[in-house]
């Protein structure tokens, strides 16, 4: 698997910890779940949460914070 991340990083131009990063972030955080206003650096740390449960939790805190501090 390892080789297969390098050689797509190679193929879009970002390094293979980004890319392994984001792969993991996906496995974790399915496209439903994930929220557009939310920095990618977010998404990993919900990702990194140790159960759905927690990570949903944390997902609606993430979401009413973006409301809250996107309108200053």
């Amino acid at each position: 698997m390892k080789d297969s991340l390098f050689r797509r990083s190679e193929d879009i131009g970002m390094s293979y910890y980004t890319v392994k990063q984001a792969r993991h972030n996906a496995s974790k955080l399915r496209k439903d779940r994930r929220v557009t206003e939310v920095s990618f650096s977010v998404h990993n740390i919900l990702a990194s949460a140790a159960d759905d449960e927690e990570r949903d939790h944390d997902r609606r805190s993430t979401c009413r914070l973006s409301t809250v501090t996107s309108h200053d």
